[in-house]
């Protein structure tokens, strides 16, 4: 499982326990959290946004498969798109590094 996979996965769990959990109406000292986590439409926005970065990042990944092996700068450009791009991929995985599919080399 890359770390691709791995978000896709903890986004979905997300999303369903979000749909399962249904609305909510928390309130601290009176003052309603419609703004907060407890939102469930905040929560599935958030996780549609996380979907789309994993999305976007792992189609650049595949453009940047083509850009060949020899060092050109079409290469280097493509080798630091990638790093980039794995470094936001490992920073949306960090809320995630509790569960038992996460890999130590996905911490930031």
């Amino acid at each position: 499982m890359d770390i691709g996979e791995f978000l896709a996965a903890r986004i979905a769990e997300d999303e369903h326990e979000t749909r399962w959990m249904g609305t909510c109406d928390c309130a601290i000292e009176g003052f309603p959290l419609q703004h907060g986590l407890c939102c469930p439409e905040r929560v599935l926005a958030d996780c549609e946004s996380k979907r789309g970065v994993v999305a976007y990042a792992q189609e650049v990944f595949r453009r940047n498969e083509s850009a060949g092996t020899r060092r050109t700068l079409a290469r280097v450009e493509a080798d630091l798109e990638n790093l980039n791009l794995m470094a936001v991929l490992r920073l949306l995985a960090t809320p995630y590094a509790d569960h038992r599919d996460y890999q130590p080399e996905w911490k930031p």
